[in-house]
């Protein structure tokens, strides 16, 4: 099922970072960093699938090359906080094969940032169960020579608000031109009128998840995954009481779901083994879940019974 996911954050000293080490491991590359005078090396890393750099037309060809550009980003800013860059991640639906997905991520970052005037940096991580790509973005006008003055109309929420809309509509369209009946949707729970929390990313902190059934079985002191963990205990009881709330998302996704769908929408919104089987119980036993035949391979199929308007 495809599943929306858009996040912007910024790159910066303040936060003891740096463009050419964030430019090094987003695109699995070896930097040298002359301002701090060492090699950031992450080319062991295998799993980058797709890298290219995009420039607007008055940048100077040597913006193409990912260690000049963020060198010479580090060397425009003089503050020790300084804001380095800008930083959009966004995930693809698992239905787009990795042509697909370059040519989206290309169309969305020409449209939205080149032709404003930005860089971008795109980087396309392969991964099966959830492929994801990174784009960095300067944040200083371009001229001839080189980086001027910071551009603050990129700052505003309008534009990021578009570019959360965009993002939603160009993987829609290629969704559809591929022959999926899958949908994303920008909007926030709230907007769209579903009762669930949105559930946290929890990052390297992964690691600290048993493979029992991917349950956490322990946060290790860490807030965000506490947090984690009581969404999904908390979402989890919401569905069990009205299931209806969690089929409201489901409809939202595709029009027609597989079994193992269903299941793996259970698992994200249980805390553990127990409260997985109560949920998904609860799903499968609502009266707005409808057995719809079964698919080629012999798999069944459900569809969702329309409930209530939902803001559209």
């Amino acid at each position: 099922m495809a599943i929306y996911h858009f996040q912007v954050r910024t790159i910066g000293r303040g936060k003891g970072k740096s463009a050419v080490a964030s430019a090094a491991w987003r695109a699995r590359e070896s930097l040298y960093d002359e301002r701090l005078g060492k090699t950031h090396n992450y080319s062991h890393f295998k799993d980058l699938a797709y890298s290219k750099i995009l420039i607007p037309e008055n940048a100077p060809e040597r913006f193409k090359n990912r260690e000049i550009l963020w060198n010479e980003v580090e060397k425009a800013e003089k503050r020790k906080d300084a804001r380095l860059a800008r930083e959009v991640e966004v995930a693809f639906p698992r239905e787009l094969n990795l042509v697909q997905q370059i040519k989206i991520i290309q169309e969305f970052a020409q449209s939205n940032f080149v032709n404003r005037g930005m860089v971008a940096d795109l980087s396309i991580i392969a991964r099966d169960s959830n492929p994801y790509a990174t784009i960095m973005l300067t944040t200083r006008v371009i001229s001839n020579d080189g980086f001027v003055a910071k551009n603050t109309e990129w700052n505003k929420k309008e534009l990021l608000f578009s570019w959360r809309k965009e993002w939603a509509d160009i993987q829609n369209q290629m969704l559809e031109e591929a022959g999926f009946d899958v949908r994303v949707d920008h909007r926030s729970h709230a907007e769209r009128g579903i009762d669930l929390e949105p559930q946290t990313h929890i990052g390297f902190r992964a690691k600290y998840l048993l493979m029992d059934g991917d349950f956490l079985k322990s946060t290790r002191g860490f807030d965000r995954l506490e947090d984690h963990q009581r969404i999904r205990k908390e979402n989890g009881e919401r569905i069990i009481e009205e299931p209806g709330r969690a089929l409201k998302l489901l409809r939202h996704r595709s029009e027609a779901f597989k079994r193992r769908d269903i299941e793996k929408f259970a698992k994200y919104h249980s805390a553990d083994t127990d409260q997985f089987k109560l949920v998904l119980n609860a799903l499968i036993s609502s009266p707005d879940l409808i057995h719809s035949g079964k698919s080629k391979k012999g798999e069944d199929l459900y569809s969702i019974r329309k409930i209530e308007e939902e803001n559209e």
